[in-house]
């Protein structure tokens, strides 16, 4: 029951009219019921695509590459996903639930944590989204400032591009 509060809570906090929600189902979850589909609001049924478990369309990281954001509680998708440069969210429905266990990632300006009733979910999505696109426009013009360039020193400038990106993500 808590299960359908978390995913409900989920599907009320997005905006379906600007958004595509793609649902990979874990291994592990039930075709039957399917509380993604059964929980999923009428007016969102065009806006959203789930995956089920044994689906062989797409793995988790060709989904990921895809995403602009990404909704969890408790997974290593956490980490996955920041690895791959996209905006993770730890959405749980308590203080002290699963999502507790990724507060290390909190270091990650493209992560947050979100407890219902104490943030605003999709306050937090809008940001990341933003953030990320900001950044996607940022890393655009930083490519199209330095690869005309054909003095010999392009791997030079690309190293102390990383390293100002290495430096801005541990503060």
């Amino acid at each position: 029951m808590l299960y359908r509060h978390y995913i409900r809570d989920i599907y009320d906090s997005l905006n379906f009219e600007e958004i595509f929600l793609i649902i990979k189902m874990h291994p592990n979850d039930s075709l039957i019921p399917n509380v993604y589909l059964e929980e999923l609001p009428a007016h969102a049924v065009r806006s959203t695509h789930i995956f089920e478990p044994n689906s062989q369309t797409f793995n988790f990281y060709d989904l990921l590459s895809i995403a602009d954001v990404l909704i969890t509680r408790a997974s290593t998708a956490a980490e996955e996903a920041l690895l791959l440069s996209t905006p993770c969210i730890a959405f749980d429905l308590f203080q002290d639930g699963p999502s507790t266990g990724l507060g290390r990632l909190q270091e990650s300006e493209y992560f947050r944590m979100c407890v219902r009733g104490s943030s605003d979910l999709e306050e937090i999505v809008q940001e990341l989204l933003n953030a990320h696109i900001t950044s996607q426009v940022s890393d655009t013009t930083f490519i199209a400032e330095t690869t005309y360039k054909l003095d010999g020193c392009s791997t030079e400038r690309v190293c102390e591009y990383l390293l100002a990106i290495a430096d801005r993500s541990r503060k």
